[in-house]
């Protein structure tokens, strides 16, 4: 083999699969997925990209080509634009509506 080629290329091809690491906070994972999955499988149907999720905060993005990446990285990025984090001030007075009590088991 090192007769062939000595070491390896210096630059990937312009056409090669590529495959990125996506860390999402757990705070933002679901509006990562979207309801029922909704928003993974418009950004793979989209882009032609596969993302499957490694462990719970890292998805795994392969792209069959770097155009397909970048184009799905600015997908995910407007997504994190869309969720706008409310800032709440120490002392004030909110007004919400609960919509879930959960009760959980400290023994």
């Amino acid at each position: 083999m090192n007769k062939c080629i000595a070491k390896p290329r210096e630059k990937r091809k312009e056409n090669g699969p590529v495959v990125e690491n996506v860390q999402v906070p757990m705070s933002k994972r679901a509006r990562f997925i979207g309801p029922g999955g909704y928003n993974l499988r418009r950004l793979q149907a989209q882009t032609g990209v596969t993302i499957s999720q490694a462990d719970e905060e890292t998805f795994s993005v392969f792209a069959p080509t770097p155009g397909a990446m970048n184009e799905v990285q600015d997908l995910i990025k407007e997504i994190y634009t869309d969720d706008q984090e409310q800032q709440l001030e120490f002392g004030a007075i909110y007004t919400a509506t609960i919509t879930e009590i959960r009760y959980e088991n400290i023994l």
